[in-house]
């Protein structure tokens, strides 16, 4: 069975919790969390997700660098917010 890995960057870690544990419980999928900037981008570049969700809790200059590095490197990445 192939598995679907979630990346989630947010800032709010009790709201973070929550959504990851909902998304962690469905079977096949892979989740896992980073802050934004610099920890979002290390962990982009060193796995391989098939989806990003951005929490509301960005800031939008963060959310826009985050964003311009996953689309110049995986331009058919899903992206959700």
């Amino acid at each position: 069975m192939n598995r679907t890995a979630i990346l989630l960057i947010g800032n709010n870690e009790t709201t973070d919790a929550v959504f990851f544990t909902k998304l962690s419980s469905q079977p096949g999928w892979e989740l896992a969390i980073a802050a934004p900037g610099e920890p979002a981008i290390e962990k982009f570049h060193r796995q391989h997700f098939d989806v990003v969700f951005f929490s509301n809790d960005i800031p939008d200059a963060d959310e826009k660098k985050l964003r311009r590095i996953i689309t110049v490197q995986h331009p058919d990445m899903v992206i959700y917010k």
